[in-house]
């Protein structure tokens, strides 16, 4: 075979053959792009520079089958002795330009079986609406004559009924047409040709079969297209039609892409670069600094500013959109090419918020296996910067968010939130999985830690001035000065309070390898610059002082130990003025907000005569006629019976449920807002439409998934108290049998507040009374059944009544009864059961002040909390407490003693 191209006297390539290239047929004879040499454009395969100059690049390799419509080579001076590959099966439909100026560092650019363009997803209407894929009144001839260009009078035909596009439409990866109900569309495929010049007809056309109908051909990239509907179509009812050109890619628009990796190299490999607009008459350049990589990933950038630095190292995203814009002095960032590093994740979103300059140092962050629509992420000092197997859409809705006097940040737990404090600090002091968790008031903070100045830690002598080598160096010896012997953390070290007569007379600072760095003199605070710190202390008069005299005094640095914090989860809650310090974790029924992003849907509807047959068989196939209008999960999610599925206005949704076996169900109908049934529910799909009424249906893409956002959550199970067994539906029901009552009422008038449950009982024959209070938190349901009446009694955990607490809040521990009938009359026990009253409640293991006091705090201690567990007791000591089922752990300020109700044997405290 000989040569594919010829180079001409003016140094552009001219076919010597039929190329078929990824940007379409190149016939025997067409002028291409101007190079320097062969070296530059490989004789082998298709590749191929269809316009624009790269001879003065001797960088530039295209080989393979690699196609660039046309490379700008700009005017401002750049490195050419590098390395710019384009190989493989790269496609490059539109106008680039890579270089690195001469004034930045030298980076190659290696772009392999890639896609670079600006995808354009445009509305078809009149050329007087700019933003919109230009259409005139008219058709086009399909008998005419292949070559015949489309700018002929041959090509060009009136028509009432038939509207046609004056741009031509160039095929990107994929890239497809909108037929509205009630439209036809005629596709004509063309190339390009020298002599005459211009687009040319292929002889080829079709109609399009679907309304949403894929642009492809074997040998073509370039088409115009044509809309009919009888009896007349303008180009503005076309637009009024909402007739669509999706995946149209600009041949004019220059993308200015400037690789600058530190690494020296930007590696584009497998992958799809993908600048979307709406607009088709966007006329910015689109400048993109890279550094990192791109390997088998596929990127989304926005084009709503020209420039972007789509930062980091990325390999194997399915989906990945980056929108967060960095200023320039980020491109002298040594770390630039790894801010953030992606692995196998289907869905990425980088937004403003992903992750801020904590992240932009030598901490960087690494996102292994996970799925993050929406995250935010700040350095954690504890758990490191690297996140595995995490799906982000559980816990996305309030990161950001302040929430008891924290900031909330995404989490290595699945599900949850982390809480840090506020800057500068910004140190991770505990984990929820809903703002519901914490009071407002409540805190959740590090374990604090107390190191004695004891014999363990204080010697004789003093510090000498030091900036440099080992702090043992520096230590002198001084009858007058008693001092640290070694190291401490500087990181949440407090100062420690001082007898009036002493001073802590020097600090040395050290670095890691517990090096000096810096030395003051009488201070009075404890700065963290550096990480760790040494010190003496002398009297205030300077007389001597012995090691014996001072650790007399009892004095203590507080430190914090950040690798304890708390864990509030599910149903768990922490209750007004409290503060959980350390190891604590309050772990109450599971709790699930999700949201089901672009990586869970695909194209197309269902089935519904093939449902029964299960969700893979009743999927209809595609591409096919659902595709524009339907979304349908992938797969089928697992769910429980009585969680709610929802989505926003706009949107409609309909569920198809099928039980653990296999069995179809039923279906939700089309819905905004289900609760999920019947009981045997154990997975459903789920097919989504875009409409503003339930029985309408409109276009839909992927840009709407995020906006409906479909979600489903999780409804707390009830528990019950029920005093009658027919009344039993689950056999956790707990029966209140006769029993558990006595004759008698409780008191509750605001004179009675703070008596305990003995003193609040009083005699009545007209109302029976529990024995003992029952463990009830919340309370969510008690429906009356007779001519019965009831009242309750509010309780700490010490059954103090705390009157004015409603029984729906969950500020107390325990519940007191009382059951009379209804006119009031004489009532026994024995009546209970007649009353078929019952209680539902929310089990919520909880932390909660006691009665008369705003605070309570717990440090030290270890702590797991299950079920429907109350703490209500300070606690500052070594140990571990289980507490579990409805155990009650209370504090009573008078005697002292720890109360265990209802559930003795679901506690478990080993306190010194």
């Amino acid at each position: 075979m000989g040569k594919k191209y010829s180079i001409n006297s003016a140094g552009f390539i001219v076919a010597e053959r039929d190329v078929y290239s990824l940007g379409g047929f190149i016939p025997k004879g067409n002028i291409g792009g101007k190079i320097a040499s062969e070296e530059q454009l490989s004789q082998d395969g298709e590749c191929w520079i269809a316009g624009g100059d790269i001879s003065s690049r001797p960088d530039i390799r295209i080989k393979d089958n690699a196609f660039i419509g046309n490379f700008n080579s700009g005017s401002n001076p750049v490195h050419t002795d590098g390395i710019t590959e384009f190989s493989g099966n790269t496609k490059i439909p539109g106008q680039i330009s890579i270089r690195a100026f001469s004034a930045d560092s030298k980076c190659d650019m290696i772009v392999r079986d890639s896609f670079i363009g600006i995808f354009m997803d445009c509305v078809c209407g009149p050329a007087t609406n700019t933003k919109a894929f230009p259409f005139e009144q008219g058709r086009f001839n399909q008998d005419a004559p292949k070559g015949t260009l489309f700018t002929s009078a041959t090509m060009r035909v009136d028509a009432d009924n038939f509207v046609r596009n004056t741009a031509v439409l160039r095929i990107g990866k994929d890239t497809h047409i909108y037929v509205p109900q009630g439209f036809n569309a005629r596709i004509y495929w063309a190339y390009y040709n020298d002599s005459p010049s211009g687009f040319a007809y292929a002889g080829e056309s079709e109609t399009a079969t679907s309304a949403l109908y894929k642009l492809s051909h074997p040998v073509y990239n370039t088409c115009m297209v044509a809309y009919a509907r009888n009896p007349t179509l303008t180009p503005a009812e076309l637009e009024a039609s909402g007739a669509r050109v999706i995946g149209h890619i600009s041949g004019s628009l220059l993308m200015d892409l400037r690789p600058e990796s530190a690494s020296g190299v930007y590696v584009m490999d497998g992958s799809e670069f993908i600048m979307p607009t709406d607009n088709f008459g966007l006329n910015v350049t689109q400048l993109r600094f890279l550094a990192g990589g791109l390997i088998n990933t596929t990127m989304y950038t926005k084009t709503d500013r020209q420039d972007y630095k789509p930062y980091g190292t990325f390999r194997n995203v399915e989906h990945l959109e980056y929108t967060k814009y960095l200023a320039d002095s980020f491109r002298s960032n040594q770390y630039r090419d790894a801010f953030i590093s992606a692995y196998d994740c289907p869905l990425l979103r980088v937004d403003d918020d992903t992750f801020g300059t904590t992240l932009t140092g030598e901490h960087r962050l690494i996102l292994r296996n996970c799925i993050v629509p929406k995250a935010m992420f700040t350095h954690n000092k504890v758990l490191g910067d690297t996140y595995e197997n995490i799906d982000f859409s559980y816990a996305q809705e309030h990161i950001g968010k302040a929430i008891a006097g924290r900031t909330s940040r995404s989490s290595h737990l699945q599900g949850h939130y982390d809480l840090f404090s506020l800057a500068p600090a910004n140190e991770l002091t505990g984990v929820i999985s809903r703002p519901e968790n914490l009071d407002n008031t409540a805190r959740l903070t590090e374990a604090h830690v107390y190191i004695q100045l004891d014999g363990d830690i204080i010697e004789q002598g003093g510090y000498n001035v030091g900036s440099s080598g080992s702090y043992e160096i520096y230590k002198i010896a001084d009858p007058n000065r008693v001092r640290i012997k070694r190291p401490l953390s500087t990181r949440g070290a407090v100062f420690p309070s001082l007898p009036s007569n002493y001073r802590m007379k020097a600090v040395l600072y050290l670095d890691d390898a517990f090096i000096a760095k810096t030395y003051e003199t009488d201070v009075t605070t404890l700065k963290d610059e550096y990480p760790y710190f040494v010190a003496s202390f002398r009297k205030e008069d300077d007389s001597a002082i012995t090691v014996k005299e001072f650790i007399s005094k009892g004095l203590f640095i507080q430190s914090s130990d950040y690798t304890k914090y708390p864990i509030i989860s599910g149903s768990g809650y922490v209750g007004a003025g409290v503060t959980v310090r350390g190891d604590v974790q309050v772990i109450g029924q599971k709790y699930e907000k999700r949201y089901f992003d672009i990586n869970e849907w695909e194209k197309g509807s269902i089935n519904e005569n093939l449902i029964p047959q299960g969700w893979e068989a009743a999927k209809n196939p595609s591409p096919g006629p659902t595709d524009v209008d339907r979304r349908r999960l992938k797969r089928v999610i697992p769910i429980d019976f009585g969680e709610k599925v929802s989505c926003n206005s706009g949107y409609w949704f309909k569920c198809y449920v099928y039980a653990s076996d296999g069995t179809y169900l039923g279906t939700s109908n089309w819905s905004q807002s289900w609760i999920v049934n019947p009981s045997r529910a154990a997975f459903v799909g789920v097919i989504l439409k875009k409409s503003e009424a339930a029985g309408g249906t409109g276009y839909i893409e992927d840009s709407d998934i995020p906006l409906a956002e479909v979600r489903y959550v999780t409804e707390f199970k009830k528990s019950r108290y029920i005093t009658n067994e027919l009344d039993r539906k689950d056999p956790s029901d707990t029966l209140l049998t006769p029993d558990y009552w006595e004759q008698g009422t409780l008191s509750g008038g605001s004179a009675d507040a703070g008596k305990t449950y003995e003193d609040l009982k009083a005699s009545s024959l007209s109302w029976v009374r529990l024995k003992r209070p029952i463990n009830a938190s919340a309370i969510s349901n008690v429906p009356p059944f007779g001519a019965y009446q009831y009242y309750f009694r509010t309780l700490d955990a010490v059954t103090k009544f705390t009157p004015d607490v409603p029984t729906s809040n969950i500020k107390t521990a325990l519940l007191g009864w009382i059951i009379g009938k209804s006119p009031t009359a004489n009532t026994t026990p024995a009546d209970v059961p007649s009353s078929r009253l019952l209680l539902e409640y929310v089990p919520t293991p909880r932390i909660v002040v006691p009665y008369g006091s705003a605070t309570l705090i717990v440090n030290g201690v270890k702590i797991r909390m299950y079920d429907n567990a109350v703490l209500s007791r300070n606690l500052s000591q070594e140990g571990d407490i289980v507490l579990q089922g409805n155990a009650v752990m209370g504090y009573d300020f008078d005697s002292g003693s720890c109360m265990c109700s209802n559930g003795h044997s679901d506690a478990i405290i080993k306190l010194p």
